[in-house]
């Protein structure tokens, strides 16, 4: 919207992610307003969207947890349920791959995060932290006659485009 700005710099030997002028997250320190006590490791994505929202993944020292953040605010966290309620846990089976792929905004405030899950190996997507969208292995309708007769399943989606008209997510 021409009033907003994000960036990732290198400063003393780490690097941060500013937004509008003020660090936000820095590795090398503690992920603000996240109750963690590792420092963060590294910044493994960044996204600023057209209404000022911005989002941060990375993960932290020591423990590795992997974590994503929306405006500030921790929106999912690495060993910890993928929506409230469920035993299936964000994570990864290796620890050089992260758990998060990805976070995007949507104008109405809605927000769509995409990783793995201890779970065989398992990706998907989930809304607002509390609905799951898809995931691997999930049946597609191609042809559109609303069964899932055509014997296609979503393989992998570790890239989220953004959202086209009629709040279609691209991915």
């Amino acid at each position: 919207d021409g009033q907003h700005s994000a960036y990732l710099a290198a400063i003393s030997n780490s690097f941060a992610y500013v937004v509008d002028g003020s660090v936000r997250v820095q590795s090398g320190e503690v992920l603000p307003g996240s109750g963690y006590t590792r420092d963060v490791f590294r910044i493994t994505g960044t996204r600023m969207e057209p209404n000022g929202d911005w989002f941060a993944a990375g993960l932290n020292e020591i423990d590795g947890r992997d974590w994503v953040v929306k405006n500030g605010t921790l929106i999912a966290e690495e060993f910890q349920p993928i929506v409230p309620g469920s035993s299936e846990q964000w994570g990864f089976s290796s620890t050089l791959s992260p758990a998060f792929f990805g976070a995007i905004g949507h104008p109405s405030g809605d927000h769509v995060v995409i990783g793995a899950t201890l779970a065989s190996s398992s990706q998907v997507m989930v809304r607002n932290g509390s609905e799951e969208i898809i995931r691997t292995g999930d049946p597609i309708d191609l042809d559109g006659n609303g069964l899932f007769d055509d014997g296609a399943f979503f393989g992998s989606f570790e890239f989220l485009g953004g959202w086209g008209e009629n709040g279609w997510l691209y991915a």
